[in-house]
Protein backbone atom coordinates (compact mmCIF):
# COMPACT_ATOMS: atom_id res chain seq x y z
CA UNK A 1 0.00 0.00 0.00
CA UNK A 2 1.65 3.50 -1.21
CA UNK A 3 -0.14 6.98 -0.69
CA UNK A 4 -0.99 6.71 -4.46
CA UNK A 5 -2.80 3.20 -3.96
CA UNK A 6 -4.79 4.22 -0.45
CA UNK A 7 -8.17 4.88 -1.18
CA UNK A 8 -7.31 4.82 -5.15
CA UNK A 9 -11.85 4.19 -5.46
CA UNK A 10 -13.19 7.27 -3.64
CA UNK A 11 -16.77 9.51 -3.90
CA UNK A 12 -15.82 10.49 -7.67
CA UNK A 13 -15.17 6.71 -8.47
CA UNK A 14 -17.77 5.64 -7.24
CA UNK A 15 -20.72 8.60 -8.46
CA UNK A 16 -19.35 7.45 -12.07
CA UNK A 17 -20.57 4.17 -11.55
CA UNK A 18 -23.94 2.90 -13.07
CA UNK A 19 -26.84 2.43 -10.15
CA UNK A 20 -26.80 -1.55 -11.30
CA UNK A 21 -23.23 -1.86 -10.85
CA UNK A 22 -21.24 -4.03 -8.69
CA UNK A 23 -18.41 -3.21 -7.34
CA UNK A 24 -15.93 -6.42 -6.51
CA UNK A 25 -12.86 -5.27 -4.17
CA UNK A 26 -10.13 -7.81 -4.61
CA UNK A 27 -7.46 -5.84 -3.80
CA UNK A 28 -6.24 -4.64 -0.75
CA UNK A 29 -8.92 -3.36 1.67
CA UNK A 30 -7.59 0.15 2.06
CA UNK A 31 -7.53 0.81 -1.95
CA UNK A 32 -11.46 1.51 -1.06
CA UNK A 33 -12.74 4.13 0.97
CA UNK A 34 -15.45 1.83 2.85
CA UNK A 35 -16.23 5.16 4.84
CA UNK A 36 -17.47 6.88 1.15
CA UNK A 37 -19.05 3.37 -0.03
CA UNK A 38 -21.38 3.30 3.09
CA UNK A 39 -22.52 7.09 2.26
CA UNK A 40 -22.95 6.31 -1.42
CA UNK A 41 -24.99 3.14 -0.29
CA UNK A 42 -27.01 5.00 1.71
CA UNK A 43 -27.83 8.08 -0.60
CA UNK A 44 -28.48 5.46 -3.53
Amino acid sequence: MTSETRYLIGEMELKMMKKTAYLINTSRGAVLDEDTLCRALREG
